[in-house]
């Protein structure tokens, strides 16, 4: 009777466990994403605030975006070497922190670096998360538990699009960066609270112990060229098509971020688009039709000067970069 309870009781404690995890990494990607575009419907605020050009005020994505691609590979080098929840949660905790100080920012070359080093914490949680997910979770639920954590992407894009106009004018553009830091601060408490064992794996040294040797698999290297590509593209357009709504189409902050809100909305159906349309002609004509949909609809957004354009525009290339992302075999 004793051992039953015991038992009993491990497994309830475990199954809280897996729900703190999956609750963890779902706030995760949410916070990752919700200060990713917390920039973009405010950006032509930013723009007033310190004199700037468009181009000047691109380096804000910039800076955040070649921190997150550099952390990837050493943010999966420190995972499999100590606790990846711990690297987590001092990702998290770096993302917060450099986030909500971009809006005490004096400078704009303070908010560069800023940004910077919020891309710098943010950039260790994918293959982190993808880590600890991995240890915690066997192979057959493993698919499930990412879907529900991957939806955290759609979620925390969508709230920045539709809340961050609404909030720049209410509280300024510095107080956006205020308010969308806590969600990162739960999500990296939640991180300290896991306990697992730190892996015990070789320490490698050199090219193979990044794992840097399946670069040298060609259908590797041109899906990993691909990808990039689609990304370039996809925060090209998630970071400016906002403040081209409300210059061009002469829109306010609140309108242009509820138009713009079509796009993420369409990424969710794209996903389910995708993978259906995949297994009945195939991944390679998906992905062709897909980007083929995304080129040409980027390059018709300059020509359009109303919204009824526009919107079923965003809602195409939406819908085809997640259809995209959904074939692509990385």
């Amino acid at each position: 009777m004793v051992l039953w309870l015991i038992a009993l009781r491990s497994g309830a404690l475990w199954l809280v466990e897996k729900s703190v995890v999956i609750v963890a990494s779902w706030l995760g990607w949410f916070s990752v994403f919700l200060v990713r575009f917390a920039p973009a419907p405010v950006l032509i605020l930013i723009e007033r605030s310190f004199n700037l050009t468009h181009g000047e005020a691109s380096l804000i994505f910039t800076s955040y975006l070649l921190a997150y691609a550099v952390m990837q590979i050493p943010a999966g080098v420190l995972s499999d070497r100590i606790n990846p929840s711990r690297v987590i949660a001092i990702g998290l905790a770096i993302m917060t922190v450099s986030g909500f100080a971009m809006g005490l920012s004096p400078t704009f070359v303070t908010m560069i670096i800023l940004s910077f080093l919020t891309g710098v914490g943010a950039g260790t949680f994918y293959t982190s998360s993808t880590s600890l997910l991995s240890l915690l979770f066997p192979p057959r639920e493993r698919e499930k538990v990412l879907g529900i954590a991957y939806s955290g992407i759609g979620t925390g894009t969508s709230a920045a699009i539709a809340i961050g106009g609404f909030l720049g004018n209410l509280l300024g553009w510095r107080g956006i960066f205020f308010a969308l830091a806590i969600p990162g601060a739960v999500s990296a408490f939640l991180f300290t609270r896991i306990k697992i064992p730190a892996p015990n794996k070789p320490r490698g040294s050199g090219f193979s112990s990044l794992g840097l040797e399946v670069l040298r698999i060609r259908s590797i290297a041109i899906c990993i060229v691909i990808h990039a590509l689609i990304l370039v593209t996809y925060f090209g357009i998630t970071s400016f098509t906002p403040t081209y709504i409300a210059i061009s189409i002469g829109k306010s902050l609140v309108e242009a971020g509820l138009l713009f809100l079509v796009f993420p909305l369409s990424e969710i159906l794209g996903g389910l688009v995708g993978g259906y349309m995949a297994s009945r002609i195939g991944s390679k004509r998906v992905l062709m039709i897909s980007l083929l949909s995304i080129s040409i609809g980027t390059a018709a957004i300059p020509f359009m000067r109303s919204e009824i354009y526009v919107v079923p525009i965003l809602s195409i290339i939406g819908l085809m970069f997640r259809a995209a992302a959904t074939t692509l075999p990385l």
